[in-house]
């Protein structure tokens, strides 16, 4: 007749696990110094902090200018640039458009609108309107556009969320309107800086 073994002892463990702690080739959040506040010269009446901290951000992207807080302020030739008038310039008629960052990727223009709460989500519906006429112009004209909205930006101090929105902006992947699609947040109820 057969017997039956027991089982081998698993051995003890000499302490709880650890838990992993990651590459250490990863820079800590404090390592990586944000946008900031925008340099002197770069507000004007035409723009906002908003479109500053994308700006930084497609710098740090490209690598292009290595500098970006120092002027003049045209973006990143030959890879992007920045308050780009189409359809009829910087008229501010009816079907002109000033596209606020344009990425030339070979033979893609991708022309991004940064889309903030107060000029372009929680306004009255002429304004959408218009940005949907021309959002339509734009892309018949032969441009690819990409919307990007304030919450993807800010409420990060470091500014890797406006590094992420640019890699987007790039890979031309966007979210959806947070108007018709229900999710819209007031941004300004996030801390823009530090």
């Amino acid at each position: 007749m057969r017997t039956l073994k027991s089982p081998p002892k698993l051995p003890k463990l000499k302490g709880p696990p650890q838990r992993p702690t990651g590459p250490r080739f990863i820079p800590k959040m404090e390592e990586v110094p944000g946008p900031g506040i925008p340099p002197n010269g770069f507000l004007t009446g035409q723009n906002s902090l908003t479109e500053w901290i994308f700006y930084w951000s497609l710098a740090r992207v490209f690598q292009n200018p290595k500098h970006p807080e120092v002027g003049p302020f045209y973006g990143g030739s030959p890879d992007w640039s920045y308050q780009v008038a189409e359809l009829g310039g910087f008229t501010r008629a009816i079907g002109s458009a000033v596209v606020d960052f344009v990425l030339y990727q070979g033979r893609t223009i991708i022309g991004v609108r940064i889309q903030t709460e107060h000029f372009h989500l929680f306004t009255d519906s002429a304004k959408q309107a218009s940005d949907a006429f021309q959002r339509v112009n734009l892309e018949a004209s032969g441009m690819t556009v990409v919307d990007i909205y304030d919450n993807e930006i800010l409420g990060d101090p470091s500014g890797q969320k406006a590094i992420i929105a640019a890699k987007h902006a790039i890979g031309r992947l966007e979210r959806v309107n947070p108007i018709t699609g229900g999710t819209a947040i007031r941004a300004s109820r996030l801390k823009i800086l530090g």
